[in-house]
């Protein structure tokens, strides 16, 4: 059965050639921006391979696809957009303080960053102009200032980022966990998990009228280490064994 994607009506095999470059397309971004030299590479936008390697948190050289840059496909994938999205999204990392003064009321892409040092098994790309911040999560938003400030900087039992990383740290920080119509950490571990992000994470965003339509492809060039859907590497079974520990702390369900 054929499926629309940006505006074009493609079949089965036709969508797994544009999603194949999509990833092709941001992997090269990404090795582009790693190593400061996005004019060279937009002008090798010929169908050259891209060979440079890009770099992750532990310094050694992150696997990626590598494939024709700008390589457009028989339907003309949007390559303009998904520069722009990985470019904005990966551009200025804020403090959690500045969320709310800063972040748009608007729908959009967002990105995680930590210290290596944090996470060390678990290193995803290096930040391409910001030292000692690597990439750990992305997500999308009908609202970023909400989604940001009042889910994943407050409540657990409404953010997905939230009970992964108590999940990593529940024997380092000690969290404890309840059900309510879910699990959820206790209130002094909800104000506690809030403070270390607050110390220990930047974030940064980009709008996107539609964030679902490119979410996936900037998810697998990307490879978030704590994302699960759309997400694929050695680091995704970790990341599930953590969630799994994070629910199974609570107990069985009343």
């Amino acid at each position: 059965m054929a499926r629309k994607w940006h505006g074009a009506r493609l079949d089965r095999t036709e969508l797994a050639e544009v999603d194949r470059l999509a990833v092709w397309h941001i992997a090269a971004r990404i090795r582009a921006i790693n190593q400061g030299r996005l004019e060279e590479v937009l002008s090798r936008a010929s169908g050259r391979a891209v060979r440079t390697p890009s770099v992750n948190c532990a310094g050694t050289a992150a696997s990626v696809p590598e494939a024709p840059f700008g390589q457009a496909g028989r339907h003309g994938i949007a390559s303009p957009d998904l520069d722009a999205v990985v470019d904005e999204l990966v551009a200025h990392p804020v403090r959690t303080d500045e969320v709310r003064t800063k972040a748009p009321a608007a729908p959009g892409l967002y990105a995680w960053w930590a210290p290596p040092a944090i996470l060390p098994k678990l290193a995803g790309l290096a930040h391409p102009t910001v030292s000692d911040l690597c990439l750990i999560y992305v997500g999308l938003a009908t609202k970023l200032r909400s989604r940001l400030a009042s889910n994943h900087l407050r409540r657990s039992g409404s953010s997905t980022l939230r009970r992964t990383l108590a999940g990593l740290l529940l024997d380092e920080q000690g969290y404890r966990t309840r059900w309510t119509d879910r699990v959820v950490l206790v209130d002094e571990d909800e104000a506690r998990l809030t403070t270390w992000m607050t110390s220990t994470l930047r974030v940064s965003w980009c709008e996107h009228p539609t964030p679902r339509d490119v979410e996936a492809d900037v998810i697998r060039g990307l490879r978030p280490p704590l994302n699960v859907d759309h997400a694929s590497g050695a680091a995704l079974q970790v990341i599930k064994t953590a969630r799994r520990r994070y629910y199974d702390s609570a107990g069985p369900r009343p």
